[in-house]
């Protein structure tokens, strides 16, 4: 089945339930991203699984390095 882009057109334009706007050119990106700025630099490497696990656990819950001996002797924890 084959329609126009006038049917497409239409057929998007009655329907809420995604958005659409049809795309009349194809070069270039569809959005300049200004000021940003591009580093092509790896300045660390990506943490490990549970890494950060026990920094996290004291510094925004508040756990007790007992909490945290508990947890790890218990295996929910590294």
């Amino acid at each position: 089945m084959e329609k126009s882009l006038t049917e497409w057109h239409e057929l998007f334009q009655k329907s809420n339930k995604l958005p659409y706007s049809p795309v009349n050119d194809m070069k270039g990106p569809s959005v300049n991203f200004e000021n940003i700025e591009k580093s092509s630099i790896l300045r660390h490497a990506a943490p490990l699984l549970g890494e950060h696990t026990r920094s996290i656990l004291q510094s925004e819950l508040n756990y007790t390095n007992k909490q945290l001996h508990k947890l790890i002797h218990e295996k929910i924890i590294q």
